[in-house]
């Protein structure tokens, strides 16, 4: 009797040892898992050099230093709110953030847990409203959310972190037919980065218009201003005939 209540002693207490040690373990694991150790985006450049070169290409990695963002930020009162999206490892309780931009652990979380999310949501974070550009309520009311087509089946396709729209990730899917072959997408895509390249110019004849206009008479100004009409009525009429020609290609 004495000798069983002795295993039995022996087995509870062995149990509860070896609960301590699993319970002590999975501690510190979850630890290494939410470690806010970040590494930094050279570290990850050491093995994915490729990768790392795209991001160096993309918007992410001046999402914080670009002159665009520091002029808006600057003339908000540099509040931090903007932080959030525009740097890494941001943390609201101190307004202190680990590296500037959006960086690898943004998207594959801190340290080397090497996180691969590829979901609309984890976009989301950063790509709404109005500093987004509502960029993630205009997928949603697209055909592509529905069927179960993420932002990083186009934007990241084959992998290529600059974030750009290629021709071939459209392609990859819209094959089956006259209206989705990969030839019509690549002249669709070309004649819309065209009306793109157009508008830009526009915009510079604009701004270097305006730039006349401030040290001209009255006379020349009006000769300006209609030149300058003629010219974007010009671009309007470019513009109208390729999305009419696009549309007909869908038709």
């Amino acid at each position: 009797m004495i000798k069983t209540r002795k295993r039995r002693l022996i087995i509870v207490c062995s149990l509860f040892l070896f609960t301590i040690l699993l319970y002590g373990n999975s501690v510190e694991i979850a630890e290494a898992q939410v470690s806010d150790d970040y590494v930094g985006p050279e570290t990850c450049a050491s093995c994915h050099s490729t990768k790392f070169e795209d991001w160096e290409k993309s918007e992410h990695s001046t999402a914080f230093t670009n002159a665009e963002f520091q002029d808006q930020w600057d003339s908000e009162g540099k509040p931090d709110d903007c932080l959030e999206c525009h740097t890494t490892g941001y943390d609201s309780s101190s307004g202190e953030y680990a590296l500037e931009g959006v960086t690898c652990e943004s998207c594959h979380g801190a340290g080397l847990t090497m996180e691969v999310d590829r979901s609309a949501e984890l976009c989301a974070s950063c790509h709404t409203g109005e500093f987004g550009k509502n960029r993630y309520e205009n997928f949603l009311e697209g055909t592509h959310a529905t069927s179960g087509v993420t932002c990083a089946d186009c934007h990241v396709s084959k992998e290529n972190h600059t974030m750009e729209l290629i021709s071939t990730a459209c392609a990859s899917c819209h094959t089956g037919d006259r209206i989705h072959s990969s030839g019509i997408i690549g002249v669709m895509q070309a004649r819309a980065l065209d009306a793109e390249e157009i508008a830009e110019q526009v915009q510079a004849e604009h701004d270097a218009l305006v730039s006349e206009l401030a040290g001209t008479d009255s006379k020349t100004q009006t000769i300006l201003i209609m030149m300058y009409a003629g010219a974007g009525a010009l671009v309007v009429v470019v513009l109208v005939v390729v999305l009419l020609n696009m549309r007909q290609k869908r038709q």
